[in-house]
């Protein structure tokens, strides 16, 4: 893996297809009917000021390159209510038949990790809608490959941490013969 950029926070994704789909819808009653869904973090600048997506980051970055050893300070952060996000987010979303779409990226490498809202083509893995998240991986042999998924709200974080803690025990059955939990 060289690279991967990824949109990470369904609460940035729903709200931002949220202004695609309805030209008529503020950001604010876009970040509320999100809130109302349980998607959106009760402190909403977790969400919208990307915190919760440059967290994700670090930790993916650590994984695709543990050397690295990032924690959530050497992200560079930027999210979608500040000035300049919302003139390119008011831009792209009054289009009526625009290319484009404007998601919260992610860019890791093993030299840094950036967090900001970017304009995607519309049929690029980084367009994804409502809920989903997604995962590009740039690969030195087999090109992007991406993983594309449901996120966002307690109930689907709670049933990830369940699923990890039960592979946890799997793991340490198998390898110590005995119970972690």
């Amino acid at each position: 893996i060289q690279s991967a950029g990824a949109v990470l926070n369904a609460s940035t994704t729903m709200i931002l297809s949220m202004l695609e789909d309805d030209h008529s819808l503020s950001f604010d009653d876009a970040a509320k009917k999100a809130a109302e869904t349980g998607v959106l973090e009760k402190d909403w600048g977790i969400d919208l000021d990307g915190i919760d997506a440059g967290a994700k980051s670090a930790i993916l970055a650590n994984v695709l390159f543990p050397e690295s050893k990032y924690s959530l300070g050497d992200v560079a952060i930027r999210g979608i209510r500040d000035d300049k996000a919302q003139t390119v987010i008011r831009y792209v979303t009054q289009k009526k038949e625009s290319n484009e779409r404007v998601r919260l990226v992610s860019e890791i490498t093993r030299e840094g990790i950036s967090v900001e809202p970017r304009t995607v083509p519309r049929d690029s893995p980084l367009a994804v809608s409502g809920r989903f998240n997604v995962v590009l991986l740039n690969t030195k042999t087999l090109g992007e490959i991406s993983v594309r998924n449901l996120g966002g709200g307690v109930e689907l974080t709670a049933s990830v941490i369940i699923s990890d803690l039960k592979n946890i025990e799997n793991y340490e059955k198998k390898s110590y013969g005995v119970s972690v939990l």
